[in-house]
């Protein structure tokens, strides 16, 4: 009867106790501002429009609670259980959600602005339009999730788990991403400029369409995702495995994919005309990324007398630290150069290359490598490819 008096008075918020009972009590449109609700049992308690800024309601029961319209802004939520409420445009601005359960919830269009959500299970949750600018999402679990139209400017994503969330058009540019699981996450038309996606695991991701400019792959698990029409200019490959991945389309001028491995089911349709600037033959053609389309129709056996060819001529130093992949994507993107008649640029390659350090070491690898390139043109090309090269000065 105690607190129930105090609930009347306008100071009621100060007179709730740690762990009171307030299960099933009715504290609509109550002033509860810094109320300390620690452990309470809220259990089918109605809440809607009470103004709980500031609340502690760390470990409190909130099962079956009606939280309408409730204002949460700065409240301490940290491990309470959540699962399938519907807080719809709730206000959750700073508040503390840490290894809180929401799973199942709805959060469309809740103001979530500098939340802290470390570690919070988020499993199927409805973020549609939600406001996450600068909220701290670390190693929360999202999987499932709807976060369509959210916004996640500045949000904290480090080690969060995102397999199967829905993310289309999504804006992570320079989101920082590194060891995220996005295991067959939906990112059709995402901005993912220059963002941070080291050792990210992106298996069977859809990309379609997404801005990768920039962005930070090194070592990202790309197997069976699909790039199609995506943007990849001067991302950064190196190490990624890109096995099955799908490159329909994919502006890959300027990646960076040293040491990248497996192959793609579908690749790049059209080469890059990226300047070549700097080093021996091999590192400054795989810098090119362009890889070999799926007009060559090759035979594995023919691909790998290729490499044979290629190995058994050049000397290892130039090609053990490269992987297969890159050796296929010199040879194609000279294959493609000449069979668009850009002589010009071959020549520049040849140049930038002869021109440099050692020119009589340089220059042997050239007709090494070239002397297999060739073949490998001729077999995917035409002659004038072979003719071409034949026609160059030897030495």
């Amino acid at each position: 009867m105690l607190v129930l008096a105090f609930l009347t008075s306008s100071a009621c918020g100060s007179a709730i106790k740690p762990g009171a009972d307030l299960s099933g009590k009715d504290l609509s449109g109550k002033d509860l501002t810094g109320a300390n609700l620690e452990g309470a049992n809220l259990e089918g308690a109605n809440l809607e429009g009470a103004n709980l800024e500031g609340a502690n309601l760390m470990r409190a029961n909130l099962r079956r609670v009606n939280l309408r319209r409730a204002n949460l802004t700065g409240a301490n939520l940290t491990g309470v259980n959540l699962t399938g409420q519907n807080l719809t445009g709730q206000n959750l601005y700073g508040a503390n959600l840490n290894f809180a359960t929401l799973r199942g919830a709805n959060l469309a269009q809740a103001d979530m602005q500098t939340a802290k959500l470390t570690g919070a299970i988020l499993e199927g949750v409805d973020l549609t339009k939600a406001n996450l600018t600068d909220a701290d999402l670390t190693s929360a679990n999202l999987y499932g999730a709807i976060l369509t139209g959210a916004i996640l400017t500045g949000a904290n994503l480090y080690q969060a788990k995102l397999p199967g969330a829905d993310l289309p058009g999504a804006n992570l540019r320079r989101q920082n991403l590194p060891g995220a699981d996005l295991t067959g996450a939906y990112l059709v038309g995402a901005n993912l400029t220059f963002a941070n996606l080291y050792e990210a695991n992106l298996t069977g991701a859809d990309l379609e369409g997404a801005d990768l400019e920039g962005a930070n792959l090194e070592g990202a698990n790309l197997t069976d995702a699909n790039l199609t029409d995506a943007n990849l200019t001067d991302a950064d490959l190196r190490v990624a495995n890109l096995t099955g991945v799908n490159l329909t389309g994919a502006n890959m001028n300027g990646t960076k994919s040293r040491g990248a491995y497996g192959t793609p089911s579908k690749y790049a349709e059209e080469s890059t005309t990226t300047t070549v600037s700097e080093g021996p033959l091999v590192a400054s053609a795989a810098g090119m990324i362009c890889v070999p389309g799926s007009c060559t129709g090759l035979s594995q056996d023919r691909d790998r007398q290729y490499l044979d060819a290629v190995k058994t001529n050049v000397p290892r130093s130039y090609y053990d630290t490269i992987s297969d992949g890159e050796i296929f994507k010199m040879a194609y993107y000279w294959c493609n150069l000449l069979e668009q008649n850009q002589w010009t640029k071959i020549e520049e390659l040849f140049d930038n290359v002869y021109k440099r350090g050692n020119r009589n070491e340089q220059l042997l690898s050239i007709w090494t490598m070239a002397g297999a390139v060739t073949q490998y043109c001729l077999f995917t090309h035409n002659d004038k490819v072979g003719r071409y090269l034949d026609s160059l000065p030897k030495l």
